[in-house]
Protein backbone atom coordinates (compact mmCIF):
# COMPACT_ATOMS: atom_id res chain seq x y z
CA UNK A 1 0.00 0.00 0.00
CA UNK A 2 1.21 3.30 -0.89
CA UNK A 3 2.50 5.39 2.06
CA UNK A 4 -0.19 8.77 1.62
CA UNK A 5 -2.88 5.92 1.27
CA UNK A 6 -1.72 4.05 4.24
CA UNK A 7 -1.88 7.25 6.58
CA UNK A 8 -5.34 8.52 5.41
CA UNK A 9 -7.04 5.19 6.35
CA UNK A 10 -5.03 5.71 9.33
CA UNK A 11 -6.76 9.06 9.61
CA UNK A 12 -10.04 8.14 8.78
CA UNK A 13 -10.31 5.14 11.50
CA UNK A 14 -8.56 7.16 14.21
CA UNK A 15 -11.45 10.11 13.45
CA UNK A 16 -14.24 7.32 13.83
CA UNK A 17 -12.84 5.91 16.73
CA UNK A 18 -12.27 9.37 18.41
CA UNK A 19 -16.24 10.56 17.43
CA UNK A 20 -17.24 6.55 19.10
CA UNK A 21 -15.82 7.79 22.33
CA UNK A 22 -16.97 11.55 21.96
CA UNK A 23 -20.02 12.08 24.99
CA UNK A 24 -23.18 11.93 23.02
CA UNK A 25 -25.05 15.09 22.51
CA UNK A 26 -27.81 15.95 24.88
CA UNK A 27 -31.37 14.65 24.59
CA UNK A 28 -33.36 17.45 23.72
CA UNK A 29 -35.50 18.99 26.57
CA UNK A 30 -38.91 17.37 26.94
CA UNK A 31 -41.47 20.15 26.26
CA UNK A 32 -43.38 21.38 29.24
CA UNK A 33 -46.97 20.42 29.28
CA UNK A 34 -49.30 22.95 28.04
CA UNK A 35 -51.85 23.90 30.78
CA UNK A 36 -54.95 25.85 29.97
CA UNK A 37 -55.39 29.08 29.78
CA UNK A 38 -56.24 30.39 33.23
CA UNK A 39 -60.07 31.81 33.52
CA UNK A 40 -59.95 35.55 33.82
CA UNK A 41 -60.80 36.76 37.12
CA UNK A 42 -64.08 37.76 37.71
CA UNK A 43 -64.39 41.13 38.06
CA UNK A 44 -64.13 42.83 41.31
CA UNK A 45 -66.24 45.72 43.21
CA UNK A 46 -64.11 48.15 41.23
CA UNK A 47 -66.11 47.15 37.94
CA UNK A 48 -69.26 48.50 39.57
CA UNK A 49 -67.93 52.07 40.87
CA UNK A 50 -70.23 54.98 40.72
CA UNK A 51 -73.76 55.91 41.71
CA UNK A 52 -76.93 53.91 41.02
CA UNK A 53 -80.43 55.12 41.79
CA UNK A 54 -83.60 53.44 41.90
CA UNK A 55 -85.42 56.13 40.17
CA UNK A 56 -84.05 59.04 38.22
CA UNK A 57 -85.11 61.06 41.18
CA UNK A 58 -83.08 59.63 43.37
CA UNK A 59 -79.90 60.19 41.26
CA UNK A 60 -80.99 64.27 41.74
CA UNK A 61 -78.64 66.23 43.63
CA UNK A 62 -81.60 67.51 45.69
CA UNK A 63 -82.22 63.98 47.10
CA UNK A 64 -80.87 64.97 50.84
CA UNK A 65 -82.10 61.51 52.23
CA UNK A 66 -79.74 59.64 49.61
CA UNK A 67 -83.00 57.50 49.56
CA UNK A 68 -82.85 54.88 46.93
CA UNK A 69 -79.23 55.61 46.23
CA UNK A 70 -76.06 53.39 46.63
CA UNK A 71 -72.62 54.84 46.01
CA UNK A 72 -69.63 52.29 45.32
CA UNK A 73 -66.14 53.92 45.61
CA UNK A 74 -62.81 51.97 46.71
CA UNK A 75 -63.06 50.52 49.59
CA UNK A 76 -66.63 51.82 50.89
CA UNK A 77 -70.53 51.52 50.21
CA UNK A 78 -72.79 53.65 50.38
CA UNK A 79 -76.71 52.55 50.87
CA UNK A 80 -78.74 55.41 51.70
CA UNK A 81 -77.55 57.09 54.88
CA UNK A 82 -75.09 54.71 55.58
CA UNK A 83 -71.43 54.43 55.13
CA UNK A 84 -69.89 50.69 54.92
CA UNK A 85 -66.70 49.81 54.74
CA UNK A 86 -65.58 47.36 52.96
CA UNK A 87 -63.84 44.14 54.72
CA UNK A 88 -63.48 41.86 51.60
CA UNK A 89 -65.12 40.95 48.54
CA UNK A 90 -65.85 37.73 46.82
CA UNK A 91 -66.73 38.25 42.85
CA UNK A 92 -68.10 34.70 41.70
CA UNK A 93 -67.81 33.20 38.55
CA UNK A 94 -70.52 33.49 36.52
CA UNK A 95 -72.06 35.20 32.65
CA UNK A 96 -72.74 38.23 34.85
CA UNK A 97 -70.85 40.12 37.43
CA UNK A 98 -72.04 38.94 41.05
CA UNK A 99 -70.14 40.08 43.63
CA UNK A 100 -70.52 39.30 47.96
CA UNK A 101 -69.17 42.00 49.61
CA UNK A 102 -68.65 41.93 54.19
CA UNK A 103 -68.92 45.30 55.64
CA UNK A 104 -68.58 46.86 58.47
CA UNK A 105 -71.65 49.58 58.49
CA UNK A 106 -72.55 53.12 59.92
CA UNK A 107 -76.59 54.20 59.56
CA UNK A 108 -76.95 57.66 59.68
CA UNK A 109 -78.16 57.32 63.53
CA UNK A 110 -75.24 56.32 64.68
CA UNK A 111 -75.98 52.43 64.29
CA UNK A 112 -73.06 50.21 63.60
CA UNK A 113 -73.55 46.52 61.99
CA UNK A 114 -72.01 43.75 59.65
CA UNK A 115 -73.33 42.87 56.77
CA UNK A 116 -73.17 40.29 53.62
CA UNK A 117 -74.24 42.90 51.17
CA UNK A 118 -74.84 41.13 47.29
CA UNK A 119 -74.80 43.15 43.96
CA UNK A 120 -75.57 41.73 40.66
CA UNK A 121 -74.61 43.25 37.25
CA UNK A 122 -75.40 42.20 33.30
CA UNK A 123 -74.35 45.41 32.14
CA UNK A 124 -72.71 48.53 32.88
CA UNK A 125 -75.87 50.71 33.81
CA UNK A 126 -77.86 48.26 35.55
CA UNK A 127 -77.10 46.78 38.93
CA UNK A 128 -79.30 44.64 40.86
CA UNK A 129 -79.13 44.62 45.25
CA UNK A 130 -80.04 41.65 46.65
CA UNK A 131 -80.65 43.39 49.94
CA UNK A 132 -80.96 41.40 53.35
CA UNK A 133 -84.23 40.30 53.14
CA UNK A 134 -83.41 38.33 49.78
CA UNK A 135 -85.74 40.66 47.73
CA UNK A 136 -84.14 41.71 44.22
CA UNK A 137 -83.65 45.67 43.82
CA UNK A 138 -82.96 47.13 40.58
CA UNK A 139 -80.83 50.22 39.96
CA UNK A 140 -79.89 51.70 37.01
CA UNK A 141 -75.88 54.01 36.74
CA UNK A 142 -76.79 57.78 37.60
CA UNK A 143 -76.10 59.76 34.86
Amino acid sequence: MKPHLLFATLLGALALGLAACAPAAPPPAPKAEEKPAAAAPAPGLASLAGRWGITEAACAPTNASRDGLIEIAAGTVKMGMDTCTVVSETPEPSEVTRIKVAAKCQGGEGANDERTITFVSSTPATLTWLNEGGTAEPYSRCP
